[in-house]
C-alpha cells in the first residue's frame, strides 16, 4: 500500500469515526430538547431552523466547498499566497450574502411569526438564529479549508466540537430555566467559539503562512472559483429543497404541534 493510499484510508477512517460520534451527540441534543421542551416549542425551534436553512440556499454560492478543490491545486503550484486570497474571497462572499439573509429575517420576522409560524415567539427566534447562521457559515468555510489541506481530523472535528458545545450550553440553559431560548443561545454562541478555536488552529498549526502572505485582488481567480462553485450550489439547492421543504410545508399547513 502506497503512502498516499495509507493517508487516504486514514483520513477516511478518521472522518467516519468522528462523524459517527458527532451524530450520536447530535441525537442526544434532540433527545434533550424533546425531553425539556413542549411539543409546540420543539416544533417551533426546528421549523425556524428548517426555514432559515431553506432560504439560505444561496448564501455561500457554493464557494466554501470550492476551497477543498483549489487549495490542493495552489499547494501543488507553490502559490500559498493565492490560498489566502481565496479564503478572503469566500469569507467576503459569505458575509455579504448572509448579511442579506439576516436583513431579510429582521425585516420580515414579525410578518412570518404571525402568518407563517403562527407563533409570536418565532419573531425573536428568527432574528437570533439568523445571526447564528451567518457565523456558522464561516465555520463551514473553515471546514473545507482543512479538507483542502488534507487535515481530516480538523475537518471532521469541527462538527464534533460543535455538537458537544451545543449540548453543554443547552444543558446549562435548561438548568437555568431558559426554556426554548437554551438551544437558541447554544446555536448563536457556538459558531463564535468555533471560529476562534479553529481559526487559531489554522493559523498556528496548518497554515502559518496566512499571516505572512499578502492579500491581493485577482479577478481572474474569482471568476475561476465562481464558475466551479455555481455547479456545487445547484447540487446543494436540490439537496436542501428535498431535505427541508417537508418541514416548512408542515409548519405552514399543520402548525407547530404536529
Amino acid at each position: 500500500m502506497t503512502s498516499y493510499t495509507k493517508h487516504a484510508v486514514k483520513g477516511t477512517a478518521t472522518v467516519l469515526i468522528v462523524s459517527l460520534v458527532a451524530a450520536v451527540v447530535g441525537y442526544l441534543v434532540r433527545l434533550v430538547l424533546a425531553k425539556n421542551l413542549a411539543v409546540e416549542e420543539f416544533g417551533l425551534f426546528y421549523a425556524v431552523f428548517a426555514f432559515l436553512s431553506l432560504i439560505g440556499l444561496f448564501k455561500g454560492l457554493g464557494m466554501d466547498k470550492a476551497l477543498a478543490k483549489f487549495i490542493p491545486e495552489f499547494l501543488h503550484e507553490k502559490r500559498k499566497d493565492r490560498i489566502k486570497n481565496m479564503i478572503y474571497y469566500v469569507a467576503i462572499v459569505q458575509l455579504v450574502t448572509n448579511g442579506i439573509v439576516v436583513l431579510g429575517a429582521y425585516l420580515f420576522a414579525n410578518y412570518l411569526s404571525t402568518n407563517f409560524f403562527h407563533n409570536p415567539q418565532a419573531d425573536i427566534l428568527l432574528k437570533w438564529m439568523a445571526i447564528a447562521f451567518v457565523i456558522d457559515s464561516l465555520t463551514l468555510a473553515l471546514k473545507f479549508v482543512f479538507q483542502g489541506f488534507q487535515k481530516m481530523s480538523y475537518f471532521a472535528g469541527i462538527d464534533l466540537v460543535r455538537m458537544i458545545l451545543i449540548l453543554g450550553i443547552i444543558l446549562v440553559g435548561f438548568r437555568l430555566d431558559y426554556g426554548i431560548y437554551s438551544p437558541v443561545a447554544a446555536y448563536v454562541i457556538v459558531p463564535f467559539l468555533l471560529v476562534v478555536i479553529f481559526m487559531y488552529l489554522l493559523v498556528k498549526k496548518v497554515f502559518p503562512e496566512f499571516r505572512r502572505s499578502r492579500f491581493s485582488v485577482e479577478k481572474g481567480m474569482f471568476r475561476r472559483i465562481f464558475r466551479y462553485s455555481i455547479f456545487i450550489m445547484a447540487i446543494e439547492v436540490s439537496g436542501m429543497v428535498l431535505g427541508y421543504t417537508d418541514t416548512v410545508m408542515l409548519t405552514y399547513f399543520s402548525g407547530l404541534a404536529s
